[in-house]
């Protein structure tokens, strides 16, 4: 039988040899094996890498112009911390990059990495977390695990779809913190009756019970917001702090002198959205909703951050929002007391109801107080993960 052993080498078209083999040798940690000189001229060079990657560089000036913007490259890193230690490293030197992927067969790729040329090379592990799995009252849960060794973080995300927080749990800010994050029941898990939000904090206590017992930071963004409070009124042996990213525009919440408005604002949102739904065009509810709720370029952040199969997973999810979720939404009440210190995040570019919510909140829970992420709004998850991070991290202490 004929055989393949490997790669032994990939060829990439430069346009300055020995400006392309120096940023190779300084960025990604190449060093040049062999100099290709030709009538006194360097035309290529063989680079190799400790890990084994050779990498030849040819002068040829079109086709590096033809390739620039082209990721011609993938390397091998062996995990997801490799990918941030990657992604620290870059900030370091000062080198432009893009954002950490969830890669089409699951794992983690850091994109936009462009050598000077603008060919791009990007860093990709198949290092995929494992996801836990517990029933519960009314469905099942899954989880994943940092296995960190220091205080507890749950990450309870908002709806519409599950993985608001994919980001924000392998960011470097939270090293060292034990953070799980789950996926709540219905949201590509089952879900067999209605749930309410109290059911829906009665499965994260499951959870943590599971785990122990051992009080947690709850991290809630939007509805995942309300379901973190929920908890802390319900089982405060289990939460040791709370920090809300932005709050769901809920009547209980909102700023009475806002009510009236917001629901002249949501109603026909919510209308629109569930009626498609009811038809059966999800694309067309996800676009409803999200649209007045996070703005005109939803979609592109969405897919920025989760690459687009997480977007096309985020819109089959939406489903169960809108059949389930938004009835439970307007059936919450809330009149508990929170003992529990609370951190209140909201985005610089949210809507003034937005911010009033959060100032009324701030009002409403004695020491709670308030950070604002400037330049972004209820996607703040998605695109300031590093921001929301280290505020995680500060109240987790």
């Amino acid at each position: 039988m004929t055989a393949i052993s490997g790669v032994h080498h990939v060829k990439l078209p430069v346009t300055d040899v020995a400006r392309s083999g120096a940023w190779y040798e300084r960025v990604l940690g190449f060093t040049t094996a062999i100099e290709f000189v030709e009538d006194g001229v360097l035309r290529g060079v063989a680079l190799g890498h400790p890990s084994g990657v050779q990498i030849a560089l040819r002068h040829d000036p079109e086709r590096a112009a033809a390739m620039s913007g082209f990721d011609a490259v993938a390397l091998a890193v062996p995990d997801r911390a490799a990918v941030a230690g990657w992604e620290r490293r870059l900030d370091e030197m000062g080198e432009p990059h893009g954002e950490v992927l969830t890669g089409h067969a699951g794992g983690a790729v850091l994109v936009g990495v462009r050598d000077p040329d603008g060919v791009e090379i990007r860093l990709y592990t198949d290092d995929t977390v494992p996801e836990h799995r517990l029933q519960v009252d009314g469905g099942e849960i899954t989880w994943t695990d940092s296995g960190g060794e220091g205080p507890l973080v749950l990450l309870v995300h908002a709806g519409v779809f599950s993985a608001w927080f994919d980001r924000l749990r392998v960011e470097p800010a939270l090293d060292g913190l034990r953070v799980v994050s789950v996926r709540r029941a219905g949201y590509g898990t089952t879900a067999t009756r209605p749930l309410s939000f109290a059911d829906h904090a009665a499965h994260c206590a499951a959870l943590l019970d599971e785990l122990g017992g051992q009080p947690a930071t709850v991290v809630g963004h939007s509805s995942g917001s309300i379901i973190a409070l929920q908890l802390a009124a319900d089982r405060p042996d289990l939460v040791r702090g709370l920090v809300l990213g932005e709050p769901a525009l809920l009547e209980p919440l909102v700023d009475p002198a806002d009510v009236d408005a917001v629901r002249a604002l949501m109603g026909p949102v919510l209308g629109a959205a569930i009626g498609a739904a009811a038809a059966g065009d999800l694309p067309a509810a996800y676009d409803a909703f999200m649209g007045p709720v996070c703005g005109p370029d939803h979609r592109a952040v969405v897919a920025a951050a989760l690459g687009e199969n997480g977007l096309e997973r985020a819109v089959r999810e939406s489903g169960f929002f809108f059949a389930d979720e938004v009835r439970a939404a307007r059936e919450w009440t809330f009149e508990a007391k929170i003992d529990a210190p609370v951190l209140l995040v909201q985005g610089g570019d949210s809507p003034p109801f937005a911010h009033h919510l959060v100032a009324h909140m701030a009002a409403l829970l004695p020491g709670a107080r308030v950070a604002t992420i400037d330049g972004d709004n209820h996607l703040l998850p998605l695109r300031s993960p590093a921001a929301l991070a280290r505020l995680v991290a500060e109240h987790t202490g």
